[in-house]
């Protein structure tokens, strides 16, 4: 197996240890929404959005997912702010 062949399969491997680690956030988020603030819940949705599309490999996303978080982070913390 070549160093890119090997590369690749840790890539892999990671994607889908991210993938499963999003899912039970997903779950938790989703059992304990009426305990989580809206402004939180929201901005999680728009990040955990982004990061479904880069998990699932459409790598255009990554810059997105970048994006979104810094949108949720600035989001959240005006509405922290405002209380």
């Amino acid at each position: 197996m070549s160093l890119m062949e090997k590369a690749k399969d840790v890539a892999g491997k990671a994607k889908d240890v991210a993938g499963k680690a999003k899912d039970k956030v997903d779950e938790v988020v989703e059992k304990n929404s009426d305990k989580i603030p809206d402004s939180i819940e929201k901005a999680y949705g728009k990040v955990s959005g982004a990061a479904e599309k880069v998990v699932s490999g459409d790598d255009e996303m990554a810059e997105v997912t970048d994006e979104a978080t810094d949108a949720a982070t600035e989001e959240t913390t005006e509405e922290s702010a405002e209380s």
